[in-house]
């Protein structure tokens, strides 16, 4: 199958897909099929893919990369790489939301199951070391691909990047409030311009993008450039997150600026009651005007559903 590709600079259609951020997230994924009926729905997908009858993904859907984790079009700089029909549902999924100029999307029922197979078949195939809970995230492959052996307390996801430096600091705790040491926090982002670099295999996300442990007092530093918004449109500045536990993965809600004067009032609450605790943060100038600080705490599990399966619930 040719690969798909894309113009070096794409700016993303954004019609009806820039504020389902978190509303598209909550239906199909947290369906629980019987364990034998993802077994037989996944060796059927691997067999057709053996025999040539996936399908390739719409050009549309290639340029836009609106995904299930975030419903959000990708701004990005190089070409697509080849995808199969699992990317395709992957990347035309649950796309919608409620609130001004957004359009819900129509999925058929037996396309969104496939999103929760693909998930599963991630994990069963050992793609993902640990279960994915929570429902499909954005290309869950890519928050493994490269992590390194030894993860540092603090790292830097943008060297030698141009724009504004930008320190992203948080504590990660449990619902108790008691932090938590020896979580890794997974972040990617767009560039300066809004742009996601880079033409890897980790496409979708670009290559600004890393992992950081917390330390004993669970305490994570994540330092990088601020992002820009998508160009042409109005989908606001962001950083993605996912949390990878010693017994699951989840995504959680976006790094948000208050100040971005992209985000609107609905887009603020769903910040605050994100995934993960509020992902809406106030940034601070340094001292000597060089740059930004910002505080994103985590606190685990906090809206994913099916989290008491990370520890055997």
């Amino acid at each position: 199958m040719p690969p798909v590709t894309s113009p070096a600079r794409i700016a993303p259609d954004v019609q009806g897909r820039e504020r389902s951020r978190e509303i598209g997230n909550r239906d199909s994924g947290d369906r629980v099929q019987p364990m034998e009926g993802l077994r037989t729905a996944t060796a059927r997908v691997r067999r057709d893919r053996r025999a040539g009858r996936a399908r390739a993904i719409p050009q549309e859907a290639a340029m836009s990369q609106a995904t299930p984790r975030s419903g959000r079009p990708h701004a990005a700089r190089g070409p697509a790489p080849a995808v199969d029909a699992g990317a395709a549902f992957a990347t035309s999924g649950r796309a919608g939301g409620d609130g001004p100029g957004v359009r819900r999307a129509v999925v058929p029922p037996l396309a969104l199951a496939l999103v929760s197979v693909a998930s599963v078949a991630l994990a069963l195939s050992g793609a993902s070391p640990v279960p994915i809970v929570g429902g499909p995230c954005e290309n869950c492959e890519h928050v493994f691909e490269g992590m390194p052996e030894t993860i540092p307390t603090s790292t830097h996801l943008a060297p030698g990047e141009s724009g504004d430096p930008l320190t992203v600091r948080g504590v990660v705790h449990d619902a108790a409030g008691e932090p938590r040491a020896g979580v890794v926090v997974y972040a990617y982002q767009t560039d300066a311009e809004g742009i996601y670099p880079g033409r890897s295999r980790t496409w979708p996300h670009g290559t600004l993008r890393g992992w950081v442990r917390t330390d004993a007092e669970g305490r994570y530093e994540i330092h990088t450039v601020r992002p820009g918004g998508y160009p042409g449109s109005s989908v606001a500045q962001h950083i993605h997150l996912h949390v990878i536990e010693p017994a699951c993965t989840y995504w959680i809600g976006d790094v948000l600026f208050e100040d971005d004067p992209r985000l609107d009032e609905a887009e603020r609450r769903r910040a605050r009651g994100a995934r993960g605790g509020s992902g809406l943060v106030a940034p601070q100038q340094v001292d000597g005007g060089d740059g930004w600080s910002v505080s994103r705490d985590i606190e685990l599990g906090r809206g994913v559903p099916g989290y008491e399966r990370c520890h055997g619930g």
